[in-house]
């Protein structure tokens, strides 16, 4: 048993089964989860698995795992419960080996990653320098939430890593219905990626 969630009304729980690799629901007195969630549970679309749940289940279950990652994440401090649980629902998961390439210099921002776990270097694109590393909690891809326009560095995996990623259209359209938080969010994602204009700039001694 992986984790147990009970839905908004207490009468159901939701149930990750490692061993079987699929989801059970069932009254939460059946349910003797022993361990945490494991990192493939964790990373698995939960909400599609859970497609045939009434939707506040659904919600439920999804915001419960993907809350840890949406917490450590800059760019959403100080937003509230309802915001981060809009970006759970639209966040889908996806994971890369050792060694691939995620993003390739030029290629257009259209999504952002949140490193559930995992590690990647940010590589330069002329020097081929890699000027940042990046691990769980982290995130690239965040200019996609600001403006069309394309990425000035590579991404690339030096582990197996498992991301959550959200595109620019479900970001531009949670931004609608949470206007109030849109400038700021926005505003986090330019002075990210000017720290790393700067860095790379330091560490690859290039202007």
């Amino acid at each position: 048993q992986c984790f147990s969630r009970g839905g908004p009304s207490g009468s159901l729980t939701v149930w990750l089964d490692c061993e079987r690799a699929k989801i059970q629901v069932g009254p939460p007195e059946a349910i003797r989860p022993t361990n945490p969630p494991c990192i493939e549970c964790q990373c698995r679309d939960i909400d599609k698995e859970l497609g045939d749940l009434p939707e506040a289940i659904r919600i439920e279950a999804v915001s419960y795992i993907q809350q840890g990652c949406i917490e450590k994440c800059d760019l959403f401090q100080g937003c509230d419960n309802a915001f981060w649980q809009s970006v759970t629902i639209k966040m889908s998961p996806i994971s890369f080996l050792e060694e691939d390439t995620i993003a390739e210099t030029g290629s257009a921002e259209k999504e952002m990653y949140l490193i559930f776990k995992g590690h990647v270097d940010l590589i330069h694109e002329t020097t081929q320098v890699t000027f940042a590393t990046l691990s769980d909690g982290n995130f690239f891809g965040e200019m996609s939430m600001c403006e069309m326009t394309r990425k000035w560095y590579t991404v690339r995996a030096t582990t197996n890593c498992h991301f959550y990623r959200i595109t620019q259209e479900d970001m531009n359209e949670i931004f609608i219905d949470f206007p109030e938080y849109a400038r700021s969010v926005r505003g986090k994602a330019y002075d990210s990626n000017m720290s790393r204009v700067q860095q790379c700039e330091t560490v690859c001694n290039v202007t």
